[in-house]
């Protein structure tokens, strides 16, 4: 009985450590509002969503945070964006920055045109994970169009 006792525990034990590791690798969605302006940055405001909006006049980049272990290289990264320019599309690009390397980005994902409704951008992000890894999203928010506000919605990582 004491045999199967501990054979049990251990195959507890090793589901328990399966399942933590599935979950470390597991996306996790942050609202748009966690995003900071940079250039142009006096323009960017949350709105009641919780989305960062680009009020001003001309085009504003914000920065996205991502928190997480910086040892696991997600395959997939996602920002869900709003584009109401007609003059400019939003772009978003994966970064990620070791402490005494340069940034490392993937290719800017851009939507094409304005419109209304959620448009999904699609990267692979870069592959770097040492332990010092910080990652976050660098994106541009066209100027206000006809009186609409292009936004970062969500993002996932």
């Amino acid at each position: 009985m004491l045999k199967v006792s501990a054979r049990i525990s251990g195959l507890l034990a090793f589901a328990s450590m399966v399942a933590s590791v599935g979950q470390a690798a597991a996306a996790t969605t942050y609202p748009g509002m966690e995003c900071r302006a940079t250039a142009g940055g006096t323009s960017v405001v949350v709105d009641t969503d919780g989305h960062a909006e680009n009020s001003g006049s001309s085009t504003a980049t914000v920065i996205c945070p991502v928190v997480g272990d910086p040892l696991v290289v997600s395959t997939s990264a996602n920002v869900f964006v709003t584009d109401q320019s007609s003059a400019g599309d939003v772009c978003c690009s994966a970064r990620a920055k070791n402490t005494g390397l340069s940034v490392s980005f993937s290719a800017n994902a851009c939507t094409s045109g304005g419109g209304s409704g959620s448009v999904t951008l699609t990267m692979t992000p870069p592959a770097v994970s040492f332990t010092f890894t910080h990652r976050f999203y660098q994106c541009s928010l066209p100027a206000v169009s006809s009186g609409l506000r292009s936004e970062v919605r969500t993002y996932r990582y």
